[in-house]
């Protein structure tokens, strides 16, 4: 659902949100939750809030209200109900700043409901920024002085005053051009003639920056004139095609403003040209996007690799070994079912390659022995492109 949500964004070039982690609460976590609360097991399944979490991360404010709108719509109608935490208006003494929404979801493949609690937090990059910054040294130590926590406080407003400023950039960035009401001539190239021809087709006008970028972009491909941009632009089976190009590589649908240029690209030199430009800018967006999640994921990892094989090799521990693997390109997916595959070998020599450690060969050792004392998924034993379960399938046929 999140992630369609993502893909539904309409102008991807200023609206920035994407999600970043997804998790199912371990039964440690869960065990030590209920514990704290004085929950029996029917009663946490029924009050924890968070047995499925999510995270999405925005690049403004703006952006985190609209995520949660796009969310509330999307949920089933008679689940439409669910409980919002504005921890932005009203950040929390900590100097805590996002949204959470608590809701329930039925995962019932049966007539008989089954209900799991969910929550999604939804946050700008500088709040993120400011919980990882803050989460391991702050929040989770006890007994802190007060003045250091007012530091933490004091961070915070200072991020929040960032976002604001970065709200007031964006806001002057979609500053709508005004599209005449009357056609202009476009038989040569003007921001009149561009806006006009924009609004004809998606039946709103551009934003500024568009028509800005449309002019530099007639320039730098020696286009003179505007009169056959609409019909380009106005064929279905141009934008379909387009848009499918795109999605074939980052997987989100195309916003207007990028099949606009597109047609100015076709325009030029061709729907070949035009192509080449959507596939490359895709491209260029999924490394962005990936670059993004590796970077999150990796810092996430602890400061030292004997901190690291202290929480590997602890089974009530709740390292996020998986995301860790995916990050660090060691992991595969079964042939069959799609399930990720950690292979601790590889798992094992990248995170040497990412501390360095004194004794290399004792470190990666005790990395691939906790992996295989784990319960994480490894791969079956006759076959390594089928996940455990499948391999004794397999094998029992």
């Amino acid at each position: 659902m999140l992630r369609e949500i993502e893909g539904a964004i309409e102008d991807r070039t200023l609206v920035r949100a994407h999600v970043s982690a997804i998790r199912i609460k371990d039964l440690p976590s869960f065990q030590r939750k209920a514990d704290r609360n004085g929950w029996n097991g029917d009663e946490a399944f029924a009050r924890c809030g968070d047995v499925i979490g999510g995270r999405v991360v925005c690049n403004n404010a703006e952006d985190v209200y609209r995520f949660v709108e796009l969310l509330k719509e999307l949920l089933p109608g008679d689940q439409a109900a669910f409980e919002i935490q504005d921890w932005i208006k009203a950040p929390n003494q900590r100097g805590y700043r996002a949204l959470h929404i608590n809701f329930w979801l039925d995962v019932s493949d049966t007539f008989a409901p089954e209900l799991v609690p969910c929550e999604v937090q939804v946050r700008t990059r500088l709040q993120d920024a400011w919980a990882e910054l803050t989460h391991g040294d702050i929040y989770k130590q006890p007994g802190l002085p007060e003045d250091l926590r007012g530091r933490s406080r004091e961070l915070s407003n200072i991020l929040a005053t960032a976002d604001s400023i970065a709200s007031a950039i964006r806001q002057r960035a979609v500053q709508e051009a005004v599209a005449p009401s009357e056609r202009p001539d476009l038989r040569s190239i003007s921001s009149a003639g561009l806006a006009f021809t924009f609004k004809e087709v998606f039946g709103r006008s551009p934003p500024d920056y568009l028509v800005r970028q449309a002019l530099n972009l007639c320039e730098e491909l020696e286009i003179s004139s505007l009169e056959k941009l609409p019909e380009t632009l106005g064929r279905p089976d141009f934008r379909e095609e387009v848009g499918r190009a795109y999605r074939s590589i980052i997987g989100v649908r195309m916003g207007a403003e990028d099949v606009f240029l597109a047609a100015l690209h076709a325009f030029a030199g061709g729907e070949a040209q035009a192509f080449k430009y959507v596939r490359r800018k895709a491209r260029r967006e999924f490394r962005e996007i990936d670059r993004n999640a590796r970077r999150e994921m990796l810092s996430s990892l602890p400061f030292t690799v004997e901190e690291l094989i202290a929480q590997l090799e602890d089974p009530q521990g709740e390292a996020d070994v998986e995301s860790w693997a995916d990050a660090l390109g060691a992991t595969d997916s079964c042939s069959i079912c799609g399930t990720t595959i950690v292979r601790p070998d590889a798992f094992a020599e990248a995170l040497v390659q990412h501390y360095a450690p004194s004794n290399a060969d004792d470190a990666r050792t005790r990395i691939e022995t906790a992996l295989v004392q784990s319960s994480v998924e490894r791969g079956g034993w006759d076959n390594s492109s089928l996940c455990s379960y499948h391999d004794e399938r397999a094998y029992k046929d």
